[in-house]
């Protein structure tokens, strides 16, 4: 057995820095999932369950031999204080290790049993041992949004016992696991096994080829035993250092419902996830995550300005971020929100916290996007701190740059910062003189030499060289789409220019224009405010999710090509049919509301606006009291299928969301590119208002691409 599974196997004495408070704990294996670690009070209070594939980086603070945790959903992150170096680079090692173990074998969150811990843990009521009155367990239930009579209570509680005033620690496992067992799922389990839908599951099992058939006739995907055994020997064991001790040959329904609404069964195909960038193409053939106002945490206006929410940015696979610098003291130039009345932070300080973390999660290049409100001795200032930091990770432009018709390769610039500014170009930058024999040079300013995107005015006829960048507002875009002649311009310019489009000025309250937009018309950059959790900042989020999370994805080919775009194409590229079948919601912060939600769901098209206007918002019945599992259509029916017609899919997402009948309010929603869809019943992730995905709240879907 490894070192670093004995150090959390046994238990380790820690402490904590959470919540702005120091706290002992003992950091150990959660004992149904090893992807989960638990921090355990002196008390045996679960002070907080450390899930790894929500961790999104681990640092080594050498100030105080602390080990910094960042995760995913912004809001848990916390420190684990060390004693000393030796200390430090044990735990740090041993993460390191569990980390790379979980990533090769990786599992579900999803399952039964994880479901009912966690359930149990939400809800603040729940005991270990002890009994529970039956007022106890409605009032759990209601934190669920489920609502059920006495009668059918009583029917979910084993017939051992006899009377439901006291409820054990036991049957609420049982409860819930019932309430757990999908009917959907059942359906297709009996399909599987080819029974009659009046007859009783039971105890029957279905054999890995049943399995195997129905993946590759229904779900229309190959598959071999070899990966079902494995699937299931996870989801059977999920803690991989103690793997089942029999083999995997047959699989139950509890087995195949926490299947159905694993990552193994997704809707979102992980060969279109992960398929290896094309990195080829020049630069302003992909689009490109951009940040707006980086500096901010907050409000436009009120916000406080911090280098946080650059490593937040940069966590999310932001490659463009904003700073803007300004004049500080002892020529030390400042980042800063100059058009309002807010604090600062140190030009220099920020670039240290970057460096170390701006190729943690992607080697292509890291665009910084100054925007210089300083005098030129502070300019100096960052251009000395810039080398100083970066040193040949700057890309630098040549004399030889300039005669080329194209800028460098994505390949080309991994691991390459990029200055971008409003800058010189040198003297020989002439389009009258580049191929003059003797070149006219003038002296740049320090920083203008560093600059590799150089910002220029647009102008529809191209940009002075290939390095050009001009920086537009969310009007410019509107007014391109109110004239096809204008629109056309704009997405040939993008087939050569860069640009970035941010939100108008008039945006003073941090809201975000629709990418969707900019992309729909070739425009590499939407820049957003981070800062704030919007469909805008989620569709954003999807769209990267492919090209490896790298930050980049490239255009579809009608945004690249020589040949015009057309904007009188019609031709239908892709067909297909999807119906909503359930959700599934467990939100922690619902638990403490004090009303019922009736769900229901839409679903719609976001994408270029012609697939927009041809495929309008469709929306499911309104489910009754619960929301922990709303069921919306029967699986078994032909009928609730929406056809979705398409011409331009690369550009598309299928967005759903979950809504309050009484308030119409948001309660989780989800999107997917339409050029990521499988076939089958398959589950889809959601995430809350906050565009956080929690691991336990799921949609149901059936897709087709044909219909008999």
């Amino acid at each position: 057995m490894k070192d670093f599974i004995k150090l959390f196997t046994y238990g380790q004495g820690v402490r904590l820095s959470l919540d702005g408070e120091k706290t002992a704990a003992v950091l150990v294996f959660s004992d149904f999932n090893s992807s989960f670690l638990e921090l355990v009070s002196s008390d045996f209070r679960i002070l907080k369950f450390l899930s790894i594939f929500q961790l999104l980086s681990l640092q080594k603070l050498p100030r105080n031999f602390a080990l910094a945790f960042r995760m995913k959903n912004r809001k848990e992150d916390f420190k684990i204080l060390c004693e000393s170096q030796e200390q430090q680079d044990k735990l740090h090692q041993a993460f390191v290790e569990l980390i790379e173990e979980a990533e090769r074998n990786k599992i579900s969150e999803f399952s039964i049993k994880n479901m009912v811990r966690y359930t149990l843990y939400f809800s603040k009521i729940a005991t270990v041992g002890g009994d529970y009155s039956l007022q106890t367990v409605h009032n759990l239930l209601f934190k669920l949004r489920i609502k059920l009579d006495d009668e059918t209570l009583r029917k979910l509680i084993r017939k051992s016992v006899l009377t439901a005033d006291s409820v054990s620690n036991f049957d609420i496992r049982r409860i819930f696991k019932i309430l757990l067992l999908k009917e959907e799922a059942s359906v297709l389990f009996k399909q599987i096994l080819k029974i009659s839908a009046n007859e009783k599951i039971k105890k029957k099992k279905i054999t890995l080829v049943e399995l195997k058939n129905w993946i590759e006739e229904e779900q229309q995907q190959l598959i071999s035993e070899k990966e079902i055994t494995k699937i299931f020997t996870a989801l059977r064991a999920p803690n991989i250092f103690k793997p089942p001790e029999d083999p995997v040959v047959d699989i139950d329904f509890e087995e195949f419902s926490s299947f159905l609404f694993s990552p193994f069964n997704s809707v979102r195909n992980p060969e279109t996830l992960n398929k290896p960038l094309d990195d080829s193409a020049p630069l302003c053939e992909y689009f490109i995550a951009t940040s707006h106002n980086t500096y901010l945490d907050g409000h436009q206006l009120s916000g406080t300005p911090g280098w946080k929410p650059y490593l937040w940015a940069l966590d999310q696979g932001y490659r463009c971020l904003e700073i803007d610098c300004w004049d500080g003291p002892n020529n030390d130039p400042i980042v800063t929100n100059g058009s309002a009345q807010v604090s600062s932070f140190s030009f220099k300080e920020l670039i240290d916290r970057l460096a170390p973390l701006a190729f943690h999660h992607s080697n292509y290049p890291l665009i910084l996007n100054f925007e210089l409100n300083c005098s030129k001795a502070q300019r100096d200032s960052i251009a000395k701190t810039l080398t100083s930091t970066f040193g040949d990770k700057l890309h630098l432009l040549r004399k030889d740059d300039f005669l080329k018709e194209t800028g460098p390769s994505l390949a080309s610039l991994k691991n390459k910062v990029l200055v971008l500014c409003k800058a010189s170009y040198p003297g020989f930058v002439d389009k009258d003189r580049l191929k003059g024999e003797n070149p006219i040079e003038e002296k740049q300013e320090f920083l203008h030499t560093l600059a590799s995107l150089v910002i220029e005015k647009y102008a529809e006829a191209g940009l002075k060289t290939p390095f050009g960048t001009s920086i537009l507002y969310e009007s410019f875009l509107k007014r391109c789409q109110m004239s096809i002649e204008h629109t056309s311009a704009f997405i040939e310019f993008s087939k050569t220019n860069l640009a970035i489009i941010q939100p108008d000025k008039e945006r003073i309250d941090s809201s975000n224009l629709n990418p969707i937009k900019v992309w729909s018309m070739g425009g590499q950059m939407a820049a957003l405010n981070v800062q704030t959790f919007d469909k805008s900042t989620f569709l954003n989020q999807i769209r990267f999710m492919e090209g490896n999370n790298s930050g980049f994805v490239l255009k579809p080919k009608y945004l690249r090509e020589k040949t015009p775009f057309n904007f009188l194409d019609d031709v239908i590229r892709k067909s297909c049919f999807v119906k909503i079948l359930s959700t599934q919601i467990l939100d922690q912060t619902l638990l403490d509301d004090r009303d019922y939600v009736f769900p229901f769901v839409e679903m719609q098209i976001l994408g270029n606006e012609k697939d927009e206007r041809a495929n309008p918002k469709v929306s499911t019945k309104i489910f009754q009291n619960n929301l922990f599992h709303s069921v919306y259509n029967d699986i078994s029916s032909p009928e609730g299928f929406t056809k979705l017609n398409l011409v331009y899919p690369e550009l598309a997402f299928l967005y759903i969301c979950v809504k309050d009948a009484k308030n119409g309010a948001l309660i989780k929603h989800s999107a997917v590119s339409v050029e990521s869809l499988r076939q089958g019943v398959r589950s889809l992730e959601l995430y809350d208002a906050n565009n956080w995905f929690d691991g336990f709240s799921y949609a149901l879907l059936d897709v087709a691409f044909h219909k008999n």
